[in-house]
């Protein structure tokens, strides 16, 4: 029998209990595959600042377990000290992604609004290991930061058919 647990949102190792909490209820009540059931049971263990977080979010997070999941992993995430000593990392560096060759039959307007800056965003199944493509590389790798000033930037002209980035 899965034993009482109520969640606070105190850190990123009480939200890994609470989703090993849910998964276990789910196999023990047959409703692993309910993902409905499984978000509905997870809602009855807030508590707290965690009560009221959840209430923020939108009806269909709330509803699905995967994608509830996944916000409390994100909203909790391990601390620095925690991750840097975890063993359940993935020893894996990011590779970037090839550019897309260039594209230029395209009608450039030259309005501002065509051209659109941003970051690129890593989310990797181990929230703590998500963060921004950084602009510097090691070994020829980009590298993940959590420091948005050191994320590398990108711009995409929306005229554009194909939309090629660049990377800045």
């Amino acid at each position: 029998m899965t034993p009482e647990i109520l969640f606070y949102g105190r850190d990123g190792a009480e939200a890994d209990e609470l989703v090993r909490a849910v998964r276990k209820w789910g196999v023990e009540n047959e409703k692993l595959a309910n993902s409905k059931a499984l978000a509905d049971f997870a809602s009855t263990r807030f508590t707290g600042g965690a009560l009221r977080w959840y209430e923020t979010l939108d009806e269909n997070t709330k509803r699905d377990w995967d994608v509830l999941r996944k916000a409390i992993l994100l909203q909790y995430p391990h601390s620095k000290s925690v991750e840097s000593s975890s063993t359940d990392q993935s020893p894996f560096v990011p590779t970037a992604a090839a550019a897309p060759p260039p594209y230029v039959n395209a009608p450039y307007t030259g309005k501002p609004a065509d051209i659109l800056t941003g970051r690129l965003r890593f989310i990797a199944e181990l929230p703590s290991s998500s963060g921004y493509i950084s602009r510097t590389a090691s070994n020829g790798l980009f590298l993940v930061t959590t420091d948005r000033s050191n994320a590398l930037r990108v711009q995409i002209d929306t005229s554009q058919t194909m939309q090629p980035l660049q990377i800045m």
